[in-house]
């Protein structure tokens, strides 16, 4: 992953970030990472309470449990990626009958969300209950971040396109 930037006499005018990939199978680098490393936004998973490994249960038909988070299981209709605001936007307004979600699943309008930097880097070291999870990019964290396929977690320009992995708490 880099950071490409155009500085005009010191001060910042264009950024965008570039995603390196993690070939699939492989578990993205910094899924055991260091907490003492700076260049990274949200390394310390443990702050979060968040396990970094296994998927703690499956959920009902549409989604997948994970302690006290409930996923979307299939990300085929976030497969197209989306600026912050339309991230955002179409997360909270995630409802059944679309996704793949049904009535058992219980999520109405609004209890979706985008997922902390470090929720989601957990998610990332272990996607094999999920389906369509792209394999490469990053995805929006609720705190404007982006947590990258390689590991990295980056500060992004709201209308930069990534990745959208909506979860809600039980």
């Amino acid at each position: 992953m880099k950071r490409i930037s155009l500085s005009v006499f010191g001060l910042l005018v264009w950024s965008a970030v570039t995603a390196g990939t993690v070939p699939a199978g492989e578990t993205p680098k910094n899924c055991n990472p260091n907490p003492t490393n700076p260049r990274d936004i949200n390394m310390d998973l443990s702050v979060a309470g968040v396990a970094s490994h296994a998927v703690a249960g499956a959920g009902l038909s549409g989604t997948v449990g994970d302690g006290h988070l409930v996923w979307l299981k299939d990300l085929a209709c976030f497969s197209a990626p989306l600026s912050y605001p339309e991230a955002a936007g179409k997360a909270s307004a995630l409802r059944n009958p679309f996704c793949g979600l049904q009535t058992a699943d219980s999520a109405g309008a609004g209890k979706w969300r985008l997922p902390s930097g470090s929720e989601l880097k957990a998610r990332l070291c272990s996607t094999g209950s999920f389906s369509n999870v792209p394999a490469t990019g990053c995805f929006w964290a609720a705190d404007r971040s982006v947590v990258c396929r390689d590991g990295a977690t980056v500060r992004a320009p709201q209308g930069e396109k990534h990745h959208v992995w909506p979860v809600y708490s039980r």
